[in-house]
Protein backbone atom coordinates (compact mmCIF):
# COMPACT_ATOMS: atom_id res chain seq x y z
CA UNK A 1 0.00 0.00 0.00
CA UNK A 2 2.42 2.65 1.21
CA UNK A 3 4.99 2.25 -1.55
CA UNK A 4 2.39 3.72 -3.92
CA UNK A 5 3.46 7.15 -5.11
CA UNK A 6 0.37 9.30 -4.91
CA UNK A 7 -0.49 11.37 -7.93
CA UNK A 8 -0.73 14.32 -5.58
CA UNK A 9 2.95 13.88 -4.93
CA UNK A 10 3.69 13.83 -8.63
CA UNK A 11 1.69 17.02 -9.06
CA UNK A 12 3.32 18.78 -6.14
CA UNK A 13 5.97 20.35 -8.35
CA UNK A 14 3.25 22.07 -10.36
CA UNK A 15 1.44 23.51 -7.36
CA UNK A 16 3.66 26.53 -7.04
CA UNK A 17 6.64 27.47 -4.93
CA UNK A 18 4.84 28.01 -1.65
CA UNK A 19 6.89 26.24 1.00
CA UNK A 20 3.94 25.15 3.14
CA UNK A 21 2.28 23.42 0.25
CA UNK A 22 5.48 21.83 -0.96
CA UNK A 23 6.36 20.51 2.50
CA UNK A 24 2.86 19.17 2.98
CA UNK A 25 3.12 17.00 -0.11
CA UNK A 26 6.64 15.94 0.83
CA UNK A 27 5.37 14.74 4.18
CA UNK A 28 2.53 12.89 2.48
CA UNK A 29 4.93 11.12 0.13
CA UNK A 30 7.06 10.07 3.10
CA UNK A 31 4.14 9.04 5.24
CA UNK A 32 4.15 5.43 4.13
CA UNK A 33 7.66 5.04 5.56
CA UNK A 34 6.79 6.57 8.92
CA UNK A 35 6.88 4.42 12.08
CA UNK A 36 3.67 3.40 13.80
CA UNK A 37 2.31 6.22 15.92
CA UNK A 38 0.08 6.46 18.93
CA UNK A 39 -3.67 6.94 18.62
CA UNK A 40 -5.35 10.28 18.06
CA UNK A 41 -7.12 11.21 21.23
CA UNK A 42 -9.28 8.19 22.02
CA UNK A 43 -10.52 8.52 25.57
CA UNK A 44 -10.57 5.35 27.64
CA UNK A 45 -13.49 6.90 29.50
CA UNK A 46 -15.87 5.52 26.91
CA UNK A 47 -19.32 4.21 27.66
CA UNK A 48 -19.14 1.30 30.06
CA UNK A 49 -19.20 -2.16 28.53
CA UNK A 50 -19.44 -3.08 24.87
CA UNK A 51 -20.05 0.04 22.69
CA UNK A 52 -22.12 -2.11 20.34
CA UNK A 53 -24.50 -3.16 23.10
CA UNK A 54 -26.27 0.21 23.30
CA UNK A 55 -28.80 0.94 20.52
CA UNK A 56 -28.45 4.40 18.94
CA UNK A 57 -30.60 6.58 16.72
CA UNK A 58 -28.94 8.54 13.91
CA UNK A 59 -30.25 11.02 11.38
CA UNK A 60 -28.72 11.26 7.89
CA UNK A 61 -29.54 14.54 6.13
CA UNK A 62 -29.36 14.71 2.32
CA UNK A 63 -30.34 17.18 -0.42
CA UNK A 64 -32.04 14.35 -2.25
CA UNK A 65 -31.90 10.61 -2.79
CA UNK A 66 -32.97 11.05 -6.41
CA UNK A 67 -29.27 11.01 -7.25
CA UNK A 68 -26.86 8.11 -7.74
CA UNK A 69 -24.10 9.69 -5.70
CA UNK A 70 -26.25 10.38 -2.63
CA UNK A 71 -27.91 6.99 -2.99
CA UNK A 72 -24.51 5.32 -2.74
CA UNK A 73 -23.60 7.50 0.25
CA UNK A 74 -26.89 6.53 1.85
CA UNK A 75 -26.26 2.81 1.27
CA UNK A 76 -22.87 3.06 2.94
CA UNK A 77 -24.31 4.90 5.96
CA UNK A 78 -27.11 2.36 6.36
CA UNK A 79 -24.76 -0.63 6.05
CA UNK A 80 -22.41 0.78 8.69
CA UNK A 81 -25.33 1.67 10.97
CA UNK A 82 -26.61 -1.89 10.86
CA UNK A 83 -23.24 -3.22 12.00
CA UNK A 84 -23.02 -0.63 14.80
CA UNK A 85 -26.49 -1.25 16.31
CA UNK A 86 -27.76 2.08 14.98
CA UNK A 87 -31.24 2.81 13.70
CA UNK A 88 -30.76 5.37 10.96
CA UNK A 89 -33.44 7.71 9.59
CA UNK A 90 -33.16 9.71 6.34
CA UNK A 91 -34.24 13.33 6.15
CA UNK A 92 -34.48 14.93 2.70
CA UNK A 93 -34.45 18.72 2.35
CA UNK A 94 -34.26 19.27 -1.45
CA UNK A 95 -31.67 21.95 -0.86
CA UNK A 96 -34.02 24.01 1.32
CA UNK A 97 -31.99 25.34 4.26
CA UNK A 98 -35.10 26.00 6.36
CA UNK A 99 -36.30 22.43 5.97
CA UNK A 100 -32.88 21.10 6.95
CA UNK A 101 -32.82 23.37 9.99
CA UNK A 102 -36.29 22.17 11.02
CA UNK A 103 -35.10 18.56 10.79
CA UNK A 104 -32.19 19.35 13.11
CA UNK A 105 -34.39 21.30 15.52
CA UNK A 106 -36.71 18.29 15.74
CA UNK A 107 -33.86 15.82 16.34
CA UNK A 108 -34.10 15.93 20.18
CA UNK A 109 -37.80 15.04 19.94
CA UNK A 110 -36.80 11.94 17.96
CA UNK A 111 -34.09 10.99 20.47
CA UNK A 112 -31.40 11.38 17.82
CA UNK A 113 -27.94 10.53 19.17
CA UNK A 114 -25.88 11.52 16.11
CA UNK A 115 -26.16 13.14 12.68
CA UNK A 116 -24.36 12.81 9.37
CA UNK A 117 -25.15 15.40 6.73
CA UNK A 118 -24.33 17.43 3.69
CA UNK A 119 -25.16 21.04 4.60
CA UNK A 120 -27.77 22.37 2.20
CA UNK A 121 -25.72 25.45 1.35
CA UNK A 122 -22.42 27.08 2.15
CA UNK A 123 -24.26 30.07 3.59
CA UNK A 124 -26.40 28.00 5.96
CA UNK A 125 -23.61 25.82 7.32
CA UNK A 126 -22.42 28.16 10.08
CA UNK A 127 -25.79 28.64 11.80
CA UNK A 128 -26.80 25.03 11.21
CA UNK A 129 -23.73 23.54 12.85
CA UNK A 130 -23.83 26.02 15.72
CA UNK A 131 -27.41 24.89 16.31
CA UNK A 132 -26.22 21.30 16.35
CA UNK A 133 -23.59 22.21 18.91
CA UNK A 134 -26.18 23.91 21.14
CA UNK A 135 -28.26 20.75 20.94
CA UNK A 136 -25.10 18.74 21.72
CA UNK A 137 -25.70 16.19 18.96
CA UNK A 138 -22.39 14.91 17.49
CA UNK A 139 -22.36 15.57 13.74
CA UNK A 140 -20.13 14.95 10.75
CA UNK A 141 -20.71 17.26 7.77
CA UNK A 142 -19.44 16.52 4.26
CA UNK A 143 -18.78 18.44 1.04
CA UNK A 144 -20.38 21.83 1.84
CA UNK A 145 -18.51 24.18 4.17
CA UNK A 146 -18.60 27.94 4.68
CA UNK A 147 -15.26 29.59 3.96
CA UNK A 148 -13.23 30.87 6.89
CA UNK A 149 -15.31 29.04 9.47
CA UNK A 150 -13.83 25.91 10.97
CA UNK A 151 -15.52 23.20 13.03
CA UNK A 152 -13.70 24.65 16.04
CA UNK A 153 -15.60 27.90 15.50
CA UNK A 154 -18.89 26.00 15.84
CA UNK A 155 -18.03 23.83 18.85
CA UNK A 156 -16.96 20.38 19.96
CA UNK A 157 -20.04 18.58 18.66
CA UNK A 158 -19.14 19.52 15.09
CA UNK A 159 -17.01 16.39 15.01
CA UNK A 160 -15.50 16.75 11.55
CA UNK A 161 -15.84 18.09 8.03
CA UNK A 162 -14.74 15.86 5.13
CA UNK A 163 -14.37 16.72 1.44
CA UNK A 164 -12.79 15.21 -1.67
CA UNK A 165 -9.79 16.89 -3.33
CA UNK A 166 -11.89 18.69 -5.93
CA UNK A 167 -9.10 20.93 -7.17
CA UNK A 168 -6.40 18.28 -7.37
CA UNK A 169 -8.74 15.63 -8.76
CA UNK A 170 -10.03 17.80 -11.61
CA UNK A 171 -6.53 18.96 -12.39
CA UNK A 172 -5.29 15.36 -12.44
CA UNK A 173 -8.02 13.91 -14.64
CA UNK A 174 -7.82 16.83 -17.08
CA UNK A 175 -4.04 16.41 -17.20
CA UNK A 176 -4.43 12.72 -17.99
CA UNK A 177 -6.76 13.54 -20.90
CA UNK A 178 -4.37 16.21 -22.17
CA UNK A 179 -1.45 13.78 -21.99
CA UNK A 180 -3.51 11.28 -24.02
CA UNK A 181 -3.83 13.99 -26.68
CA UNK A 182 -0.11 14.73 -26.64
CA UNK A 183 -0.68 18.08 -24.95
CA UNK A 184 -2.44 19.60 -27.96
CA UNK A 185 -6.07 19.85 -28.97
CA UNK A 186 -9.42 21.52 -28.51
CA UNK A 187 -11.21 21.09 -25.19
CA UNK A 188 -14.62 21.97 -23.74
CA UNK A 189 -15.31 22.33 -20.03
CA UNK A 190 -18.86 21.70 -18.80
CA UNK A 191 -19.24 23.37 -15.41
CA UNK A 192 -21.59 22.44 -12.58
CA UNK A 193 -23.61 25.08 -10.72
CA UNK A 194 -21.86 28.44 -10.79
CA UNK A 195 -21.41 29.93 -7.34
CA UNK A 196 -21.34 26.55 -5.64
CA UNK A 197 -18.03 26.04 -3.76
CA UNK A 198 -17.57 22.55 -5.21
CA UNK A 199 -17.79 23.93 -8.73
CA UNK A 200 -15.43 26.75 -7.78
CA UNK A 201 -12.91 24.11 -6.74
CA UNK A 202 -13.39 21.87 -9.77
CA UNK A 203 -13.27 24.82 -12.12
CA UNK A 204 -10.06 25.98 -10.47
CA UNK A 205 -8.57 22.54 -10.98
CA UNK A 206 -9.45 22.70 -14.67
CA UNK A 207 -7.89 26.17 -14.95
CA UNK A 208 -4.67 24.89 -13.38
CA UNK A 209 -4.55 22.01 -15.85
CA UNK A 210 -4.98 24.44 -18.74
CA UNK A 211 -2.05 26.47 -17.41
CA UNK A 212 0.03 23.29 -17.27
CA UNK A 213 -0.77 22.45 -20.92
CA UNK A 214 -0.52 25.62 -23.01
CA UNK A 215 -1.00 23.57 -26.18
CA UNK A 216 -4.63 22.94 -25.29
CA UNK A 217 -7.23 25.37 -26.64
CA UNK A 218 -10.46 26.03 -24.74
CA UNK A 219 -13.23 26.36 -27.32
CA UNK A 220 -16.22 26.52 -24.95
CA UNK A 221 -17.00 26.67 -21.24
CA UNK A 222 -20.63 26.50 -20.16
CA UNK A 223 -22.53 25.47 -16.99
CA UNK A 224 -24.45 22.21 -17.18
CA UNK A 225 -25.98 22.37 -13.73
CA UNK A 226 -24.71 18.89 -12.73
CA UNK A 227 -27.75 17.41 -14.46
CA UNK A 228 -28.13 15.55 -17.74
CA UNK A 229 -31.44 17.35 -18.32
CA UNK A 230 -29.90 20.81 -18.14
CA UNK A 231 -26.67 19.73 -19.82
CA UNK A 232 -28.35 18.26 -22.94
CA UNK A 233 -29.26 21.61 -24.61
CA UNK A 234 -25.93 23.13 -23.58
CA UNK A 235 -23.81 20.44 -25.18
CA UNK A 236 -26.09 20.41 -28.25
CA UNK A 237 -25.39 24.13 -28.76
CA UNK A 238 -21.66 23.64 -28.29
CA UNK A 239 -21.44 20.74 -30.74
CA UNK A 240 -23.40 22.73 -33.31
CA UNK A 241 -20.96 25.61 -33.03
CA UNK A 242 -17.76 23.50 -32.82
CA UNK A 243 -17.22 20.34 -34.83
CA UNK A 244 -13.50 19.99 -34.06
CA UNK A 245 -13.36 18.93 -30.40
CA UNK A 246 -10.85 16.49 -28.95
CA UNK A 247 -11.87 16.35 -25.28
CA UNK A 248 -14.70 17.36 -22.98
CA UNK A 249 -13.97 17.67 -19.27
CA UNK A 250 -17.21 17.58 -17.29
CA UNK A 251 -17.73 18.64 -13.68
CA UNK A 252 -19.76 15.56 -12.76
CA UNK A 253 -20.95 12.26 -14.19
CA UNK A 254 -24.62 13.07 -14.60
CA UNK A 255 -23.71 15.86 -17.02
CA UNK A 256 -21.06 13.65 -18.63
CA UNK A 257 -23.72 11.06 -19.48
CA UNK A 258 -25.64 13.71 -21.44
CA UNK A 259 -22.40 14.67 -23.20
CA UNK A 260 -21.70 11.08 -24.26
CA UNK A 261 -25.27 10.75 -25.58
CA UNK A 262 -24.97 13.93 -27.64
CA UNK A 263 -21.64 12.85 -29.12
CA UNK A 264 -22.96 9.43 -30.06
CA UNK A 265 -25.96 10.99 -31.79
CA UNK A 266 -23.48 12.87 -33.99
CA UNK A 267 -21.06 9.95 -34.33
CA UNK A 268 -18.27 12.07 -32.83
CA UNK A 269 -15.26 10.43 -31.14
CA UNK A 270 -14.21 12.64 -28.23
CA UNK A 271 -12.51 11.86 -24.91
CA UNK A 272 -15.05 12.49 -22.11
CA UNK A 273 -14.04 12.69 -18.45
CA UNK A 274 -16.52 12.98 -15.58
CA UNK A 275 -16.47 12.81 -11.80
CA UNK A 276 -18.23 10.71 -9.10
CA UNK A 277 -18.13 7.18 -10.61
CA UNK A 278 -21.90 6.77 -10.60
CA UNK A 279 -23.05 3.37 -11.98
CA UNK A 280 -24.24 4.59 -15.38
CA UNK A 281 -20.98 6.42 -16.08
CA UNK A 282 -18.94 3.44 -14.91
CA UNK A 283 -20.88 1.29 -17.38
CA UNK A 284 -20.10 3.73 -20.20
CA UNK A 285 -16.39 3.36 -19.39
CA UNK A 286 -16.73 -0.44 -19.14
CA UNK A 287 -18.33 -0.40 -22.60
CA UNK A 288 -15.62 1.86 -24.04
CA UNK A 289 -18.03 4.73 -24.62
CA UNK A 290 -16.47 7.21 -22.16
CA UNK A 291 -12.84 7.80 -21.19
CA UNK A 292 -12.72 8.34 -17.42
CA UNK A 293 -14.33 9.35 -14.18
CA UNK A 294 -12.97 10.18 -10.75
CA UNK A 295 -13.87 7.61 -8.07
CA UNK A 296 -13.78 8.59 -4.42
CA UNK A 297 -16.32 6.26 -2.90
CA UNK A 298 -19.61 7.82 -1.74
CA UNK A 299 -20.55 4.54 -0.01
CA UNK A 300 -17.25 4.70 1.85
CA UNK A 301 -17.94 8.33 2.86
CA UNK A 302 -21.41 7.52 4.21
CA UNK A 303 -20.00 4.66 6.25
CA UNK A 304 -16.92 6.52 7.47
CA UNK A 305 -19.04 9.48 8.65
CA UNK A 306 -21.36 7.17 10.56
CA UNK A 307 -18.43 5.42 12.23
CA UNK A 308 -16.83 8.75 13.22
CA UNK A 309 -20.01 9.89 14.99
CA UNK A 310 -20.31 6.47 16.67
CA UNK A 311 -16.72 6.75 17.89
CA UNK A 312 -17.31 10.25 19.26
CA UNK A 313 -20.34 9.04 21.22
CA UNK A 314 -18.16 6.29 22.67
CA UNK A 315 -15.30 8.47 23.85
CA UNK A 316 -13.02 9.23 20.88
CA UNK A 317 -12.10 12.88 20.38
CA UNK A 318 -10.54 14.11 17.12
CA UNK A 319 -7.38 16.19 17.21
CA UNK A 320 -7.46 19.66 15.65
CA UNK A 321 -6.18 18.49 12.21
CA UNK A 322 -8.76 15.67 12.16
CA UNK A 323 -11.62 18.17 12.36
CA UNK A 324 -11.14 19.06 8.65
CA UNK A 325 -9.96 16.26 6.37
CA UNK A 326 -9.58 15.58 2.65
CA UNK A 327 -10.15 12.02 1.42
CA UNK A 328 -8.55 10.50 -1.64
CA UNK A 329 -9.77 8.88 -4.82
CA UNK A 330 -8.44 7.65 -8.15
CA UNK A 331 -9.06 7.98 -11.87
CA UNK A 332 -11.11 5.12 -13.31
CA UNK A 333 -10.06 4.99 -16.95
CA UNK A 334 -10.08 1.49 -18.44
CA UNK A 335 -12.93 -0.90 -19.29
CA UNK A 336 -11.23 -3.56 -17.17
CA UNK A 337 -11.07 -1.32 -14.09
CA UNK A 338 -14.65 -0.18 -14.64
CA UNK A 339 -15.90 -3.78 -14.78
CA UNK A 340 -14.01 -4.61 -11.61
CA UNK A 341 -15.51 -1.49 -9.97
CA UNK A 342 -18.99 -2.75 -10.87
CA UNK A 343 -18.16 -6.04 -9.19
CA UNK A 344 -16.32 -4.79 -6.10
CA UNK A 345 -17.87 -1.39 -5.29
CA UNK A 346 -21.32 -1.52 -6.90
CA UNK A 347 -21.86 -5.22 -6.26
CA UNK A 348 -24.33 -6.73 -3.78
CA UNK A 349 -21.74 -6.96 -0.97
CA UNK A 350 -19.86 -3.96 0.41
CA UNK A 351 -16.06 -4.24 0.24
CA UNK A 352 -15.63 -2.23 3.45
CA UNK A 353 -15.13 -3.56 6.97
CA UNK A 354 -17.18 -1.03 8.93
CA UNK A 355 -16.12 -2.27 12.36
CA UNK A 356 -12.47 -2.00 11.37
CA UNK A 357 -13.00 1.70 10.60
CA UNK A 358 -13.74 2.33 14.27
CA UNK A 359 -11.03 3.71 16.52
CA UNK A 360 -13.11 2.69 19.54
CA UNK A 361 -13.69 -0.91 18.52
CA UNK A 362 -10.15 -1.36 17.16
CA UNK A 363 -7.96 1.19 18.96
CA UNK A 364 -4.69 -0.49 17.98
CA UNK A 365 -5.35 -1.40 14.35
CA UNK A 366 -8.25 0.68 13.03
CA UNK A 367 -8.19 1.23 9.28
CA UNK A 368 -10.07 4.10 7.56
CA UNK A 369 -9.93 2.11 4.29
CA UNK A 370 -9.16 5.23 2.31
CA UNK A 371 -6.35 7.75 2.48
CA UNK A 372 -7.16 10.94 4.39
CA UNK A 373 -5.01 13.97 5.14
CA UNK A 374 -5.67 17.11 7.18
CA UNK A 375 -7.08 20.09 5.32
CA UNK A 376 -5.11 23.20 6.36
CA UNK A 377 -7.65 26.04 6.40
CA UNK A 378 -5.30 28.52 4.72
CA UNK A 379 -4.64 26.09 1.86
CA UNK A 380 -8.30 25.26 1.47
CA UNK A 381 -9.71 28.79 1.28
CA UNK A 382 -7.04 31.41 0.60
CA UNK A 383 -7.01 30.96 -3.20
CA UNK A 384 -10.81 31.29 -3.39
CA UNK A 385 -11.92 33.71 -0.69
CA UNK A 386 -9.86 36.42 1.01
CA UNK A 387 -9.81 35.97 4.77
CA UNK A 388 -12.15 38.54 6.36
CA UNK A 389 -10.32 41.31 8.17
CA UNK A 390 -12.24 40.59 11.36
CA UNK A 391 -11.57 36.83 11.38
CA UNK A 392 -8.69 34.89 12.92
CA UNK A 393 -8.38 31.12 12.97
CA UNK A 394 -8.88 29.60 16.42
CA UNK A 395 -5.63 29.66 18.38
CA UNK A 396 -5.70 25.86 18.52
CA UNK A 397 -4.67 25.77 14.84
CA UNK A 398 -1.48 27.72 15.43
CA UNK A 399 -0.75 25.52 18.42
CA UNK A 400 -1.30 22.36 16.36
CA UNK A 401 1.04 23.62 13.64
CA UNK A 402 3.70 24.51 16.21
CA UNK A 403 3.49 21.05 17.78
CA UNK A 404 3.69 19.26 14.41
CA UNK A 405 0.17 17.87 14.73
CA UNK A 406 -0.60 18.21 11.02
CA UNK A 407 2.44 16.12 10.13
CA UNK A 408 1.66 13.58 12.86
CA UNK A 409 -1.93 13.09 11.69
CA UNK A 410 -0.85 12.84 8.04
CA UNK A 411 1.60 10.09 8.95
CA UNK A 412 -0.85 8.32 11.25
CA UNK A 413 -3.64 8.07 8.67
CA UNK A 414 -1.24 6.85 5.98
CA UNK A 415 0.00 4.18 8.36
CA UNK A 416 -3.50 3.13 9.39
CA UNK A 417 -4.53 2.81 5.73
CA UNK A 418 -2.96 -0.64 5.79
CA UNK A 419 -5.24 -2.41 3.32
CA UNK A 420 -7.38 -1.00 0.52
CA UNK A 421 -10.69 -2.77 -0.25
CA UNK A 422 -10.64 -1.35 -3.81
CA UNK A 423 -7.02 -2.19 -4.60
CA UNK A 424 -8.14 -4.71 -7.23
CA UNK A 425 -9.95 -1.89 -9.07
CA UNK A 426 -7.02 0.51 -8.89
CA UNK A 427 -4.63 -2.16 -10.16
CA UNK A 428 -6.55 -2.33 -13.45
CA UNK A 429 -6.45 1.38 -14.27
CA UNK A 430 -4.02 2.59 -16.92
CA UNK A 431 -1.39 3.70 -14.40
CA UNK A 432 -2.10 1.44 -11.45
CA UNK A 433 -4.54 3.86 -9.84
CA UNK A 434 -2.34 6.10 -7.69
CA UNK A 435 -4.38 7.86 -5.05
CA UNK A 436 -5.17 11.45 -5.93
CA UNK A 437 -5.26 13.69 -2.90
CA UNK A 438 -4.34 17.23 -1.98
CA UNK A 439 -4.84 19.99 0.55
CA UNK A 440 -8.10 20.99 -1.12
Amino acid sequence: MHDDTTLAGLLAGKLGSDRTRRDFFRLLALAGLAPALAGTGFSRARAAGDPLATPRNFMDSFYTLNNDYFNAMNRGAMAAAEKLNITSAREINNGDVNIQKSHVENAPNLNIDGITMVAASEGSEIDLLRLINRLQIPTVNNHTKAAWNTPLDSGDHYVAFNAPPNVTATRARAAQVFEKLGGKGNVVYIEGILGNPVEAERGHGFDLAMQDYPGMTLVARRPGGWSRTTTAPVIADILTAHDNIDAIIVSNDDSAIAVVGALEQRDMKVLVSGCDAIPEMVKLIADGRAFSTFAYGPAWLGAYSTVAVFDFINGWRPSVPERMMTFGGYILDTPEAAKKYQEVVDGPTSPYDFLKMSRVLNPDDWNPQNLLIPMPPEEHWSWRVKKPDNYELPAAYADAVKKGEFERVTELYAKRFSTDPVQAVRDLTSNGGPIVIGPY
